[in-house]
């Protein structure tokens, strides 16, 4: 099968790991996989999936890139970005066009309007993007377009719910949860003895958030409630790896600070290798006002980290049995939650095993791609 991907960029959120994910397992399995993006960065790993024949091509232009703020400019690029897409897609003639998230949905609808043979299929991953200013516009607008997809693939049922109630209804859905790499995100004796030593923790308890730093993620929340936390473990230690603005972090810096947790807290920043992150946890947690299926809380989980999450999104249904759940927004079930696993090393052994068998039995890589193929047979 000739599958073009088409996602913004090879780096950045879980949306992106996924479709890189996808691709390299496409080709492993013989197909015969295109990618496409809005963005020109490169990664060693997209680097490595061309040099074994990935056809990558960058579909956006200067004004797109530079057009933040001004309408007129940033339409300007989207019109190249459809524009050059649909050149792309006459040149390698797809069985189907596979893409993600709003604006790239939006692109790939309008580039396979006319002379397209083949089947479009959008990505749908966790919630509606949130576009404040232009919310139900775009909503508006997508739900029109999804008229005549013929195939929706989310990543959770409760995406699926939450775009149904927002009007965008393609004509067919499938289910397809994220896959994981365990050969990557794996246990790691001698990766977690190094980030530990350069966090100075010895053999202190340590919960760690791998999130970027955007209000959706309750990093304010999860400091309060890690404060309360070492009520009962006074010695353990929060990481936060994640990237963002300065503000933010400032914020949060400040806020330590207020609650007097300064000594045990550690600001990572951007990370680019977040596996090493997870070797030297105990416990990862996500505090969020809203998710899909987030990829840190399955990395952890095949990393052998016992998680906690809030009840949002498809976060307890990865999570299982294997980790601990609470309400959003409740910092005080927060807290205990955080406080009975760090203060529990027996317990963390065991839901930590637990955790990574699931991921490897079932949300592996080659799993998703099967699924994901299985869907394209079904509905196409």
């Amino acid at each position: 099968m000739r599958v073009l991907l088409v996602v913004g960029s090879v780096t950045g959120g879980g949306a992106e790991r996924q479709w890189m994910l996808l691709a390299r397992a496409l080709m492993d399995t013989g197909h015969d996989v295109a990618l496409a993006t809005v963005d020109d960065r490169r990664t060693p790993e997209v680097e490595e999936l061309v040099r074994r024949g990935l056809r990558w091509r960058v579909v956006s232009g200067e004004l797109f890139r530079k057009g933040a703020g001004r309408p007129a400019r940033r339409a300007l690029g989207i019109a190249g970005i459809i524009a050059r897409l649909r050149l792309l897609i006459a040149r390698e003639r797809p069985d189907v066009v596979y893409s993600a998230l709003t604006i790239t949905n939006g692109a790939a609808w309008c580039a396979t309007r006319v002379g397209y043979g083949g089947k479009l299929v959008w990505g749908i991953r966790g919630e509606v993007e949130p576009y404040p200013r232009f919310a139900r516009a775009i909503e508006g607008v997508m739900g029109v377009m999804a008229r005549s997809v013929p195939l929706a693939i989310a990543n959770a049922p409760q995406s699926v719910a939450a775009h149904q109630e927002r009007g965008i209804r393609p004509r067919a859905w499938a289910m397809v949860p994220n896959g994981f790499d365990s050969t990557v995100y794996r246990p790691d004796a001698e990766q977690r003895a190094l980030v530990r030593a350069a966090w100075a923790v010895d053999e202190r308890p340590v919960v760690g958030c791998v999130a970027r730093l955007t209000p959706v993620k309750e990093h304010p929340l999860l400091l309060r409630a890690f404060a309360r936390a070492r009520a009962r473990v006074p010695d353990a230690v929060l990481v936060l790896a994640g990237g963002g603005a300065p503000g933010p972090e400032r914020s949060l810096r400040a806020l330590a600070a207020e609650l007097g947790i300064t000594d045990s807290v550690r600001f990572l920043g951007s990370v680019d290798d977040a596996a090493a992150v997870y070797a030297g946890l105990d416990v990862h947690v996500l505090a969020s006002s809203t998710e899909g299926l987030p990829n840190a809380i399955g990395e952890a989980m095949s990393s052998g980290v016992p998680c906690v999450g809030t009840n949002v999104g498809a976060m307890a249904y990865l999570v299982g049995n294997t980790g601990l759940i609470v309400p959003s927004g409740e910092e005080t079930a927060l807290a205990e939650a955080l406080a009975d696993l760090l203060a529990d090393p027996v317990r963390r052994a065991r839901l930590g095993l637990a955790a990574r068998q699931r991921i490897v039995e079932e949300f592996s890589v080659a799993a998703t791609a099967a699924r994901t193929l299985a869907a394209f047979a079904e509905s196409l």
